[in-house]
């Protein structure tokens, strides 16, 4: 049974993905991490460009900071746990940071920028790409509902 609660937020939308993701970054090695840094650099730099130009006119069109916010706390929470495991691999926090802005967003970007922008996550969290964008929204929505009537 759906909530009557509307979730409008895209992250609200995409709570469940974005938390296999934060559970999943708990969990890497330090060699996960530097598969994941060689591969953020392996990807042309126009494709990210392109992903983050598409991500700022979802901004511009929702009004809303909360995408944002949750690509911060992904990259607040690789740079902690590559910290405690010694890793220096400067580029994963960044990964993290994209991979969470594109499944925050995942049902509305499309997978021609979807996918740059969790590719080099995706080298250590498959999942990331098995899964098809546009169908994050349902399997977030049935999270979000179960969490309001819990």
């Amino acid at each position: 049974m759906r909530s009557s609660r509307p979730t409008a937020a895209p992250v609200a939308r995409q709570g469940s993905a974005i938390e296999c993701l934060f559970q999943g970054l708990e969990c890497l090695t330090n060699a996960q991490m530097k598969e994941v840094s060689a591969a953020w650099y392996e990807v042309p730099r126009h494709r990210r460009d392109a992903a983050w130009t598409a991500v700022r006119r979802l901004w511009r069109r929702t009004a809303s900071d909360e995408s944002l916010d949750c690509a911060f706390h992904a990259r607040r929470a690789a740079t902690r746990v590559a910290r405690l495991a010694g890793s220096h691999e400067s580029a994963f926090p960044d990964a993290a940071c994209e991979a969470a802005l594109a499944l925050a967003v995942a049902d509305q970007l499309g997978e021609r920028y979807y996918e740059p922008l969790v590719h080099p996550m995706a080298q250590a969290l498959p999942w990331l790409l098995e899964t098809p964008p546009d169908s994050l929204s349902h399997m977030a929505l049935s999270f979000t509902t179960s969490r309001s009537h819990g």
